[in-house]
This record gives structure tokens, C-alpha cells and sequence, in this order.
């Protein structure tokens, strides 16, 4: 006897991990799908994690960046230095000109900052979106960094490194 329903075949959906990553992470072990911690993350790494990110921002960014390969981690203390050195003068000066140099200095790293973590959320495919990459970048710039720093693993824990790290190799 023959069965009279007319089976059709099915696409069956099979995860390949690829090198030695896990589910959940890609090629170089880094998580993918969710931060791989909070936005106070970083309490777990005090140093250095919360030390540079909060009294260094300028380096943990660098070291973000630098380890992701989107600018060199001398570009990025460049542009640090500029700001820093435009703040400084605005200081010393109290003119009007410097003082909206500054202000504008400022809008332009808390959008780069918004960038980056866009860029991060979006190569680990991380739920979120630019408005909110934005307003973690403006309300808690220096723990946003430090949860960037903690995703993709730009430091060493428990050794204050100021140097740049590895960069990651991607093919994709």
C-alpha cells in the first residue's frame, strides 16, 4: 500500500563551524550575537580595562581600533592629541573661537565613538542601532569604551599595556 500524501522535500539547515570557533563566537573566539559584557562590564577588568577607558580613553580606542584594523593605532592618538591640545589651548586662551573649536572637537569623537560601536554591533552581529550606539556614546562614553575594548579583546587583563595589540585577520 502506498501512502496517497505527496511528500516534498525539505531544506534542512546545518550550522558549520569553520577553524576552531565555537557556536556563538567566530574564527578568532570572539562573541558574536550579543555584548560580551554589560555596559559596567567593566568591574570585571579594573585594570586595565576601567582604568584606561576611563583615565586613557584616547589609547582604549586606538587599541579598539587598531585590533579591529579600521584606523592605526597612531592615527587614532592623533587625533586624540589634536583634541586634547585644542582643549588646552581653549583653556589657556578663554576665547570664543577656541571654545567652539573644542565643542566641535568634542561632537566629532562622541560620533566617532557611535561609529565605532556601530561598526562593532554590526561585524558581530550585535542587536541594536545607531541611535542608541549614539546616546551610550554621549551618556557613558568611557563605559561604552570599555565594553567595546572587552568585545573584541583589544587588552590584556590585569597588565596596563599601552601599546597597540593584534589585529585581527578577517577574510570576509
Amino acid at each position: 500500500m502506498q501512502s496517497s500524501s505527496s511528500a516534498q522535500p525539505q531544506d534542512v539547515k546545518i550550522a558549520v563551524m569553520s577553524g576552531n570557533s565555537l557556536p556563538g563566537t567566530d574564527e578568532h573566539g570572539i562573541v558574536t550575537g550579543r555584548w560580551k559584557t554589560g555596559l559596567f562590564g567593566f568591574t570585571e577588568s579594573l585594570i586595565p580595562n576601567g582604568f584606561m577607558s576611563f583615565c586613557c580613553p584616547g589609547i582604549s580606542v586606538a587599541q579598539i581600533s587598531q585590533r579591529l584594523g579600521l584606523l592605526s593605532y597612531t592615527q587614532v592618538i592623533g587625533m586624540f592629541g589634536v583634541v586634547y591640545l585644542i582643549a588646552l589651548i581653549a583653556a589657556c586662551t578663554r576665547s570664543a573661537f577656541w571654545d567652539f573649536l573644542i565643542i566641535i572637537s568634542v561632537f566629532a569623537l562622541v560620533l566617532s565613538l557611535a561609529r565605532l560601536r556601530t561598526s562593532i554591533r554590526k561585524r558581530y552581529g550585535i542587536p541594536g542601532g545607531p541611535a542608541k550606539d549614539a546616546a551610550f556614546s554621549i551618556c557613558c562614553g568611557s563605559c561604552s569604551i570599555a565594553q567595546m575594548a572587552s568585545h573584541v579583546e583589544s587588552y590584556e587583563p590585569g597588565s596596563c599595556k599601552f601599546g597597540p595589540p593584534e589585529t585581527l585577520s578577517y577574510t570576509s
